[in-house]
């Protein structure tokens, strides 16, 4: 279905919304085998204090966080780069809460002179809550709280593909494959 050049597409959107769903659901469809590469925040953020994905990082993990979010997301742009160069689709999931974190992992798809496709996924936040309340051995150590600060911030304009969130994972695959085909296509002629 996605075959072709690869292309970079980021997933954003507040903790629980669903974003590493949606990426593992997509990486398949996209060639060369195995499939996209999925790079994902939560665990970056545990390779660098070298904690296993579904370990709980220590509040003091997160007492320097302008830091440490930095080095995840310059992480996440590195790692998609190297998926990039070696030919294959990189599908970045990370919450993307500021511009200029979205500005800088569409740079990289720029820079490879391949297409970009941003994806913003939504959901209200008594749906974002009972996620966050569902999960289990997650490697994403967002709780209520971090949910809370989350809400407060602001984004600034979102000017990638906004998806409702709330509907069945499958409805919400289908219309990210929309909409990922249809960037693709628009992309095809033209040059970066």
């Amino acid at each position: 279905m996605h075959a072709g050049s690869a292309c970079l597409i980021a997933i954003g959107g507040l903790s629980g919304v669903g974003k590493s769903s949606v990426a593992q659901s997509l990486a398949s469809g996209f060639s060369p085998a195995p499939g996209a590469r999925v790079i994902r925040s939560d665990i970056l953020r545990k390779r660098i204090f070298d904690y296993p994905p579904e370990t709980e990082l220590p509040d003091s993990a997160y007492t320097s966080k302008v830091t440490v979010t930095e080095h995840v997301y310059r992480a996440l742009q590195d790692q998609a780069r190297v998926s990039l160069a070696a030919g294959y689709t990189a599908i970045i999931d990370a919450t993307f809460l500021r511009q200029d974190e979205r500005q800088r992992i569409s740079a990289c798809a720029n820079l490879a002179r391949l297409p970009f496709i941003g994806i913003w996924l939504e959901a209200p936040s008594d749906v974002l809550m009972a996620r966050i309340g569902n999960r289990v051995k997650d490697a994403s150590d967002a709780d209520m709280e971090v949910l809370k600060q989350q809400l407060k911030m602001d984004p600034g304009p979102i000017e990638w593909k906004r998806i409702n969130a709330v509907h069945h994972l499958q409805d919400i695959v289908t219309e990210a494959r929309l909409a990922i085909d249809s960037a693709r296509v628009s992309s095809k002629g033209v040059t970066h």
